[in-house]
C-alpha cells in the first residue's frame, strides 16, 4: 500500500469487535489510541476542530 501513496493503520482481523467503536464516528476511532495526545485537547476538553483536522488529513 505504501508504494501507491496510501497508508493504513492495523485493523484487526476481528475488527468489529475489537478496535472499533461503533456509536462514535470514523476520526473518533481513528484517535481513540491516541488520547494522551495533548493536540486534541484543551483545558481537558477535546478540541473537536484538531480531531477534524487530523481525520481530514488521513
Amino acid at each position: 500500500m505504501r508504494r501507491s501513496g496510501i497508508e493504513a493503520g492495523h485493523i484487526p482481523a476481528d475488527r468489529m469487535t475489537m478496535g472499533m467503536a461503533p456509536h462514535l464516528s470514523i476520526t473518533e476511532n481513528m484517535i481513540a489510541d491516541k488520547l494522551g495526545w495533548k493536540r486534541f485537547f484543551k483545558n481537558g476538553v477535546r478540541d473537536k476542530r484538531a480531531v477534524k483536522e487530523y481525520g481530514e488529513r488521513w
